[in-house]
């Protein structure tokens, strides 16, 4: 995994979709 690449980064593109 790439280290520019966070979790939380993830979670919150995930948020915006569902929202």
């Amino acid at each position: 995994p790439h280290p520019n690449i966070r979790p939380m980064q993830y979670a919150t593109s995930l948020l915006k979709f569902m929202m």
